[in-house]
């Protein structure tokens, strides 16, 4: 039983965690592209990356959650 709600809460903590990083991180592209007049394509690459990477983690969390281990 505390495995089961150990797990829960570790899921919401990251669930919040990475909710929290993907507004932050859209904040920031968003003041770059507004208040910058050129716009390397090297940072145009990065925020595209970070954004896969923080979808990849909120699949992957999906993705486990439906899994049962042990």
């Amino acid at each position: 039983m505390f495995h089961r709600f150990s797990k829960y809460l570790l899921k919401e903590v990251l669930m919040t965690f990475v909710i929290f990083n993907m507004l932050n991180m859209s904040f920031s592209a968003g003041l770059q592209m507004k208040y910058i007049n050129v716009v390397e394509p090297s940072s145009i690459i990065a925020m595209l990356v970070s954004f896969m990477i923080v979808i990849a983690l909120f699949l992957a969390q999906i993705i486990t959650d439906k899994l049962e281990f042990g």
